[in-house]
C-alpha cells in the first residue's frame, strides 16, 4: 500500500502541512498559483489517508464553508484538481507498459523511455488520487452546510467561481470539474476496451484513482442526500431545474450531449458493473478492504456453508464462484491486515475478536501510534457490529463509552459491513442506480414565438437504456460466421490422435469465444452489451441490495433484456440468491421480529381483543436491514412470476441439487418451484404474526396465484408446509372472525382482512392443484391434506365457519375421496398410500369432475406495475444503500443532515456495549415456540 496513512492520523495543528491547509480554508484569498497549492499537493501520499473525523480537518472545513464563498480557495483547488484529472491518462497507452524487450543484455532506448514514463504515471495517479480525496472531504462539507440555507444554489455558485485579484475576472470551476471526472471514466474505459497495453492494474495507484473519481461524484451530487426529495413530477412545470447545483448541471451536460454522452458513460458504468475489476496489490483499496474483512471476522457472525454470512449485518457484496472460494471467505483478507513492512502481522485465528478490540483501542488512545489498524470510519463501525457480542475484558470500557458519544450519529442508519473485491464495481453500480432513477419524467414549458407549450423530457439515461441491445451477435456486422474448410474437416482422423487432448477451442472457435465474452461493443451506435455475462454478473450479486436493485432497474428500463430473460432455462441463477435473501430475513433468532412489530407494525388485536404489548427491543436487531430491500425482491419475484412459461419451468425442469441455507430440513434434489413456495409460505406467516405489512402480502399472494396452475410435482416437504400453514391461517382467520366479525376485511392494514387475505389465497392455490389435470402429479399434497384432514374438518363444518362452499368444496370432496380409497386399501405408510393413491387417480379425478368446467377454466395472472410517481420511493432507497452498504466503511456521510429517507429515532444507549445480548423473555413461552413452528 501507498502513502502515509501514520502521518494522516497523527496530523496536528502544528504541522507545516496543517497550517498550509488552514490558510487555504481560512478567509484570506490565495491565488492558484501560489507556491501553496503546490506544497499542499505535494503531500499526496497525506491526503489519501486522511479523514474528515481528524480535528485538524474539521477545524478546516469549519472554515472553509464560512470563507469559501469570498475566498475562491477551493475553486482554485477545483482548478488544480481538474487539471490533474484531465491530464492523468496517457495519450499514448504504451507509456504504461515497459516492454521485455532486451537488446545485448540490457533494455532498448524504447524500454528506458517507457519505464520513465511509468514512473511518471505512478506519480500523477497518486497525485491525483490523494488531490480527490482531499477535495472530496472538503466538498462534502460545503455540501452539507449549502443544504442548510435557503437559496443552496447561489451559495454554491459563489463557492464554486473563482475570482482572480489581479485580473477581476471570474471563473466557474465546476462545470470543468464535473465534464473532467465523467470525462475520465469514459476515456478509462475506452482505452481498456480498444487497448491490450493499459490495465486497472498497472499501476494500481490507478485503480485508486478511479474509486476517488467515482466517490468525488456521489458526494457532488449529495445535494439531493441532505435536501428533503423532491420527485421530478412533483415540480411545477416552470421550474425546469431540480435545485441541485451539480446534479443539474451534470444532467444539463447529460442532455446536451456535446462534451460527452449518456451512453458513453453508461457503457463505462455497465463495464465495470460487469466484469467486477479487482482491487490490485499494493493498492489503497485493497489495504482497506483488508482491513473491512479482519473486522468481520473478528463478528460473531460466520459464513455459511454456501461461502456467505447468514446475516444482513456482514455482507459479501459477490457471492463465490465455486465451494473452495467459498471455503477461502474466512481466510482471505484477514490474515494481512496491513501491507506495509512495519505492519505486517498475522492474526492468531483463535484471539481475531481480542486482537481488533485491543488493537482498536491503541489506534484511539495514540493516534501517533506506530501500527496502523483501523480508520476511524471503519472503526465507528466496527463498534457498531462490536457491541452485542463484546465482554468487559476486552477493552476500556469508559473510554470506548466516551467514544461512543462521540460517534452517536452512527447510529442513526443500519450500515452494514460492506465486503467487497471490487470497490470500482459497487461505486459504478450505486452510480448507475442514482442516474437511472432520477428525473424518470420531467415537465418543461417551451416557447416558440407566441405559443408555449408543455414538453415532457425523460431521463436520457433512462432512453439508453430502454435501448439496451445484446452485442454477442454484432461481430464484424455478419449474424452468422463463415463456412468451415469441409474438405479438411472431414477427413476421418488417425487411431493414435487423442480427442481428450485436443484443446476445447482453437481457431476460429477461440476467436468467437473471446468475442462474445466481451462485454461491451464501444463501437455500436447503440448501448449494447452482452446479455450473457450482464446475467452471471448479476446473478453473483443479486443477493444484496445494489445487485438486486440494479436487476429491478434493468428489467423495468429494459425490455429487451426483460425478455431475454424470459426465455432462460436458468433463472435460478436469479431466483434462488433472492429467495436466500428472503429466507434470512424471516429468522426470529434473538426474537428480532418481535422488535421489528413493535417498531413498525399496526397494534393489531389478538383474540382476546386487547392490543398488542409495545416491545422494549430495538430496531436494529431486527433480522434485515431495510424493508425497501424485501419490497424489491418480491416485486422481481413477481415480476418473474407474470411469465407463464416461468412457472412450468420452475416445477418441471429447473432441479437445484442442494438448498444449504435451509436450516429447518436437509433439502436435495429439490425442484425450484417447491423452494419457492417454502420461502414464500415462511415470508408470508412472518408477515402475518410479525410484520403486518400490506404490500409484502398482497404481493406475496400475487406470486403464489400466479404460480397455482403451474404447481406440480410438489417437494413432499413442501406439500406439508403448504398444507400446515394454510390450516393454521385458516384457524387463525376464524378466531379472529369470530371476534370481530364488523371488521371491514377490504382494509389490509387490519389483520384480519390480512389474515382473510392470506386464507383465500393459500385455499386457491390448493384448489388449482387439485384440478383435474393436475391431481396426478401433487399427490404429495393430497396426502398432506388428507394427514390433516380432522382440522380442516372442523374449520369447514363449524356452525360460524367464514369459508364458502365455493372457497373449500373441491377441497373437501378430494380429502374425503382420498381418505375413503386408503381405508379400502388399508394404506397406513406414506409411501403405501402414495403408491394406491396413484394407481386409482381416476377415482380421485372423478370427485372433482363435476367442478371441472368452471374451475379449471380459472386463470389467475396478476401483474406489477410501478407507481405514478416511483422517484419518491426509489430515489430514496438508493441514496440508502449507498450511505449505509456500498460507502458505509469509505464515505463520512454526515447522517444527521440526511433527509431524504428516515433516519432512525432510538439510537442505541451508550451502555448497550457492555450488555451481553440475551433476548427478551415473553409473555408465553408457549406462544413463541408455535410462532416459530409456524415460520420454520
Amino acid at each position: 500500500m501507498w502513502g502515509d496513512p501514520e502521518k494522516a492520523l497523527a496530523l496536528n495543528e502544528s504541522d507545516a502541512l496543517a497550517a498550509i491547509l488552514q490558510q487555504i480554508c481560512g478567509p484570506a484569498h490565495v491565488s492558484w498559483q501560489d507556491s501553496r497549492w503546490h506544497e499542499l499537493l505535494h503531500a499526496y501520499g497525506v491526503w489519501m489517508h486522511v479523514e474528515s473525523r481528524l480535528s485538524v480537518v474539521q477545524q478546516a472545513t469549519s472554515q472553509l464553508i464560512l470563507h469559501s464563498p469570498q475566498s475562491s480557495n477551493l475553486a482554485a483547488l477545483c482548478i488544480h484538481v481538474t487539471r490533474l484529472v484531465n491530464d492523468l491518462l496517457p495519450v499514448k497507452t504504451s507509456s504504461l507498459m515497459v516492454s521485455a524487450n532486451v537488446t545485448n543484455g540490457s533494455f532498448s532506448a524504447s524500454s528506458v523511455d517507457n519505464f520513465s514514463n511509468r514512473i511518471a504515471m505512478v506519480a500523477k495517479a497518486r497525485t491525483t488520487a490523494g488531490s480527490l480525496n482531499l477535495l472530496r472531504l472538503l466538498i462534502h462539507a460545503v455540501m452539507v452546510h449549502s443544504c442548510s440555507l435557503q437559496d443552496p444554489c447561489d451559495y454554491l455558485k459563489q463557492v464554486f467561481t473563482y475570482r482572480s485579484r489581479d485580473s477581476n475576472g471570474e471563473h466557474a470551476v465546476a462545470s470543468d470539474l464535473v465534464e473532467a471526472l465523467v470525462k475520465y471514466l469514459i476515456q478509462l474505459h475506452l482505452l481498456l476496451e480498444t487497448q491490450q497495453s493499459i490495465s486497472m492494474s498497472s499501476p494500481p495507484e490507478l485503480y485508486d484513482a478511479t474509486t476517488c473519481v467515482l466517490q468525488l461524484l456521489l458526494v457532488l451530487f449529495s445535494s439531493q442526500l441532505y435536501s428533503p426529495l423532491q420527485s421530478s413530477l412533483s415540480r411545477p412545470a416552470s421550474m425546469t431545474i431540480s435545485g441541485y447545483y451539480f446534479w443539474d448541471m451534470f444532467m444539463q451536460q447529460a442532455r446536451d450531449a456535446t462534451l460527452w454522452t449518456p451512453r458513453q458513460l453508461l457503457a463505462a458504468l455497465l463495464n465495470w458493473t460487469i466484469q467486477r475489476p479487482v482491487a490490485p496489490e499494493r493498492s489503497v483499496q485493497l489495504h482497506l478492504q483488508e482491513l473491512v474483512r479482519s473486522v468481520a471476522a473478528s463478528t460473531h457472525h460466520h459464513v455459511g456453508v454456501d461461502g456467505m454470512y447468514e446475516t444482513h449485518v456482514v455482507v459479501l457484496a459477490e457471492a463465490p464462484q465455486s465451494k473452495e472460494e467459498g471455503n477461502a471467505q474466512q481466510e482471505e483478507g484477514h490474515l494481512r491486515y496491513s501491507s506495509n513492512s512495519r505492519q505486517q502481522q498475522l492474526l492468531d485465528p483463535h484471539r481475531q475478536h481480542n486482537f481488533l478490540l485491543d488493537a482498536t483501542k491503541g489506534v484511539v488512545r495514540t493516534l501517533s501510534s506506530t501500527i496502523l489498524l483501523l480508520p476511524l470510519r471503519l472503526l465507528s463501525l466496527a463498534l457498531n457490529l462490536f457491541h452485542s457480542n463484546s465482554t468487559k475484558e476486552d477493552y476500556d470500557k469508559h473510554y470506548l463509552r466516551h467514544q461512543l458519544k462521540q460517534q452517536r450519529d452512527e447510529h442513526l442508519t443500519r450500515d452494514v459491513l460492506w465486503i467487497t473485491s471490487s470497490p470500482i464495481a459497487d461505486l459504478a453500480t450505486c452510480l448507475l442506480l442514482l442516474v437511472s432513477n432520477n428525473e424518470r419524467r420531467m415537465q418543461q414549458l417551451s416557447s416558440e414565438g407566441n405559443v408555449t407549450t408543455m414538453l415532457t423530457v425523460q431521463n436520457p439515461f433512462r432512453d439508453e437504456l430502454a435501448q439496451l441491445t445484446d452485442n454477442r451477435w454484432h461481430a464484424d456486422g455478419n449474424s452468422l460466421p463463415d463456412l468451415p474448410n469441409l474438405t479438411s474437416n472431414l477427413q476421418m482422423p488417425s487411431e493414435d490422435v487423442s480427442l481428450a487432448a485436443a484443446p476445447l477451442l482453437a481457431g476460429d472457435d477461440a476467436n468467437e469465444r473471446a468475442y462474445l465474452c466481451s462485454s461491451m461493443n464501444v463501437s455500436s451506435k447503440v448501448l449494447s452489451v452482452n446479455f450473457e455475462a450482464l446475467f452471471k454478473s448479476v446473478g453473483l450479486t443479486a443477493h444484496t441490495e445494489v445487485g438486486a436493485l440494479l436487476l429491478y432497474t434493468l428489467l423495468q428500463a429494459s425490455q429487451t433484456f426483460a425478455d431475454s430473460l424470459a426465455v432462460r432455462s436458468d433463472l435460478d441463477t436469479l431466483v434462488l440468491p433472492l429467495l436466500r435473501t428472503l429466507y434470512i430475513s424471516t429468522s426470529l433468532k434473538n426474537y428480532a421480529a418481535l422488535d421489528f412489530a413493535a417498531s413498525h407494525g399496526p397494534n393489531g388485536l389478538n383474540a382476546s381483543n386487547e392490543p398488542d404489548e409495545p416491545h422494549a427491543m430495538s430496531i436494529r436487531s431486527c433480522p434485515f436491514r431495510s424493508l425497501s430491500h424485501l419490497y424489491v425482491i418480491i416485486i422481481l419475484l413477481l415480476l418473474f412470476s407474470q411469465d407463464l412459461s416461468f412457472g412450468s419451468d420452475a416445477f418441471r425442469r429447473v432441479m437445484v441439487a442442494n438448498v444449504n441455507w435451509y436450516k429447518e430440513r436437509n433439502i436435495k434434489d429439490i425442484n425450484l418451484g417447491s423452494v419457492l413456495v417454502l420461502c414464500l409460505l415462511r415470508s408470508l406467516t412472518f408477515n402475518l404474526n410479525r410484520l403486518h405489512d400490506g404490500f409484502l402480502l398482497s404481493n406475496a399472494c400475487a406470486i403464489l396465484m400466479n404460480l397455482s396452475s403451474s404447481i406440480s410435482d410438489l417437494h413432499e416437504y413442501a406439500a406439508m408446509r403448504l398444507a400446515s400453514v394454510t390450516l393454521s391461517s385458516m384457524k387463525r382467520y376464524a378466531l379472529l372472525k369470530q371476534d370481530h366479525p364488523d371488521v371491514d376485511e377490504e382494509d389490509l392494514s387490519h389483520p384480519i382482512a390480512m389474515h382473510g387475505e392470506a386464507c383465500r389465497t393459500l385455499l386457491q392455490v390448493v384448489k388449482q392443484c387439485f384440478a383435474t389435470k393436475s391431481i396426478d402429479r401433487n399427490l404429495h399434497l393430497v396426502y398432506a391434506m388428507v394427514y390433516h384432514q380432522v382440522e380442516f374438518k372442523k374449520l369447514v363444518t363449524a356452525q360460524a365457519t367464514p369459508f364458502t362452499k365455493t372457497e373449500v368444496g373441491r377441497i373437501q370432496k378430494l380429502i374425503t375421496a382420498a381418505s375413503s380409497l386408503l381405508e379400502v386399501g388399508n394404506a397406513r405408510t406414506a409411501t403405501k398410500a402414495l403408491k394406491y393413491l396413484s394407481e386409482n387417480i381416476e377415482q380421485l379425478r372423478s370427485a372433482v369432475v363435476e367442478r371441472k368446467q368452471q374451475n379449471d377454466s380459472e386463470a389467475f395472472t396478476f401483474t406489477y406495475e410501478e407507481e405514478a410517481d416511483p422517484e419518491t420511493f426509489f430515489v430514496p432507497y438508493v441514496w440508502e444503500i449507498i450511505v449505509c452498504c456500498a460507502t458505509a466503511s469509505a464515505i463520512e456521510w454526515t447522517k444527521p443532515a440526511i433527509k431524504v429517507f428516515p433516519l432512525l429515532e432510538d439510537p442505541i444507549a451508550d451502555e448497550s456495549i457492555f450488555q451481553d445480548s440475551q433476548p427478551r423473555q415473553l409473555q408465553s413461552i408457549s406462544d413463541y415456540a408455535k410462532d416459530l413452528t409456524e415460520v420454520a
